[in-house]
């Protein structure tokens, strides 16, 4: 590898391990309602009934130019704002950068200063007729100083140095699984009983009528194969981060099944819709460019995604359930 070419890799890796660090920008506290955005010309006609989103970063990210201003994160272009335009439903959206299952019913901390946040719960109503859920990411990753990612740049460093001094010309072997997968994996013991008990509290609270969906998430890469966003991760550890994620889907699905509620996890054409894939159709990035989205999460287009295939499943729902229509 060429060292002026290596250099600006480098360089492009400072930028990356920053941005990855970052929390969408915000203005406001994480109590303050989330504000209705402005109706769109097609917007649909608004219902008397209201729709319950509950989660983490994933839940909230989308573009950059679009924030609501709050400590949480929310976006404009996040899923629950489009899918509550494309149906009309009231949104009540307690999502929050950070969350973890423990933000579903307690005062916990969660947000861009990962200060104290009511309980998400608190988005369901006696009006609410649709409730997604999309927690358990941040049980397993963490966040800030203390996630995964942050440990496993300093293990990805050492190579990167390395690299600079003339020693290898690739980045080799699994560091980071090597060191933090078994303490990782281990996360997961009691996430499925976690997560069941959250989507069978959240249909007690509500009646018959109302649809409760899991909400899964879109890996971050293609396995092993090329990805041009992520030369500088090894290829065994984007595998690493890619088994965290088939683990965590395969743990919502089963959790669901338990609760007796549906699941949604947007994971098929990887070598399309990972961060490795064509910008502008992928829906997950790992820095965030040049979608201009919130890094590690994802794109404008992973959320639209997302939005439809719910707005599909409420109208199914609604196909059904004579009293909402």
């Amino acid at each position: 590898m060429k060292p002026s070419r290596l250099i600006a890799g480098l360089t492009t890796s400072t930028i990356l391990v920053g941005s990855l660090a970052l929390a969408p920008h915000a203005l406001a506290e994480p109590t303050t309602p989330t504000p209705e955005p402005t109706p769109e010309p097609n917007a649909a006609p608004a219902s008397p009934y209201s729709y319950a989103a509950i989660g983490d970063s994933a839940t909230v990210g989308g573009s950059w130019f679009a924030p609501m201003g709050d400590l949480c994160g929310r976006n404009r272009t996040d899923y629950p704002n489009v899918l509550a335009s494309n149906t009309g439903l009231q949104l009540n959206e307690t999502a929050c950068y950070n969350a973890t299952t423990q933000n579903y019913q307690w005062i916990r901390p969660a947000g861009i200063l990962n200060s104290p946040n009511p309980p998400q719960v608190k988005a369901i109503d006696k009006n609410t007729r649709m409730v997604t859920i999309q927690l358990g990411l941040r049980d397993i990753v963490g966040d800030g100083t203390n996630s995964l990612l942050t440990k496993c740049v300093s293990k990805w460093g050492k190579q990167y140095t390395s690299m600079v001094s003339g020693q290898p010309t690739e980045l080799t072997g699994s560091p980071c699984r090597d060191a933090y997968g078994t303490a990782t994996m281990k996360k997961f013991d009691g996430l499925q009983a976690r997560l069941a008990a959250i989507y069978a509290n959240a249909k007690a609270r509500t009646t018959s009528d109302t649809l409760v969906v899991a909400v899964g998430y879109a890996p971050l890469f293609n396995g092993t194969k090329n990805c041009w966003e992520g030369q500088l991760i090894p290829a065994r550890d984007r595998q690493f981060y890619n088994d965290i994620y088939r683990k965590l889907n395969r743990t919502i699905r089963q959790a669901a099944r338990q609760a007796g509620v549906p699941s949604f996890v947007p994971s098929k054409d990887l070598g399309i819709r990972s961060s490795c894939g064509v910008p502008g159709l992928r829906f997950t990035s790992l820095t965030g460019l040049p979608e201009a989205s919130y890094p590690m999460g994802p794109t404008v287009a992973g959320q639209a995604h997302i939005a439809v295939t719910l707005e599909q499943m409420w109208k199914d729902w609604t196909s059904t359930h004579s009293s909402l229509k």
